[in-house]
């Protein structure tokens, strides 16, 4: 009896009003499914995106950071290069046994005969320190021209001064040749005051 009421009751509702009831049926379901099920995946999706967006940055950040880097990494390597060169250039220590070891197979190579050898006294400088050896060898024109060439191309920096030619014997091709060879070291570091060891140094 009651179900047929409400039956009757609702049919003798206007159009407007059931009209009324369906939005309001519909807008309680869109308002559920919109807080129960929309708004959360919204959230979610909203949650990714930003995440997503921040690994992003956080990848071509390290992707900079990697590319600095390799830079650093190939700058030193350079400046190693260019340090390993210089050093050979100029050395820090006076490498006479070295040296002279040198001279001496260069001569040996272009067939000269080393008559005398003396390394000097050091003659410091502001920039580098001189290290002079005093020569006289024996041999041709050609030998002695390719030993000149020979000591050019060594690694270590040298120059020669003061050469002197005469002639051994005069029926001989042979000419005894003095010159003056330098080569040359880095500066002695400066001392800190009070004999205290340079900024720097190990302990």
């Amino acid at each position: 009896m009651a179900t047929a009421k409400q039956s009757a009751s609702f049919a003798n509702v206007p159009m407007a009003g059931k009209i009324g009831i369906l939005f309001a049926i519909l807008g309680l379901v869109s308002a559920l499914y919109f807080f129960v099920l929309h708004q959360p995946i919204s959230d979610e999706i909203d949650a990714a995106n930003r995440a997503h967006t921040q690994k992003t940055q956080e990848r071509d950040t390290a992707l900079r950071r990697q590319q600095e880097f390799v830079q650093i990494q190939q700058e030193l390597a350079a400046r190693e290069a260019v340090d390993i060169r210089s050093r050979r250039v100029l050395p820090a220590q006076a490498e006479m046994a070295a040296f002279l070891e040198e001279i001496n197979r260069a001569t040996e190579l272009c067939g000269i005969r080393m008559v005398h050898v003396e390394p000097g006294v050091e003659e410091p400088g502001e920039f580098y320190t001189s290290i002079p050896v005093s020569l006289r060898l024996t041999g041709t024109h050609h030998q002695l021209a390719r030993f000149f060439h020979s000591v050019s191309r060594l690694d270590r920096a040298v120059s020669m001064e003061n050469i002197s030619l005469n002639h051994t014997d005069a029926d001989s091709q042979n000419l005894t040749i003095a010159v003056r060879a330098i080569t040359y070291k880095r500066p002695e570091a400066e001392e800190a005051p009070g004999g205290a060891p340079p900024a720097g140094a190990g302990t």
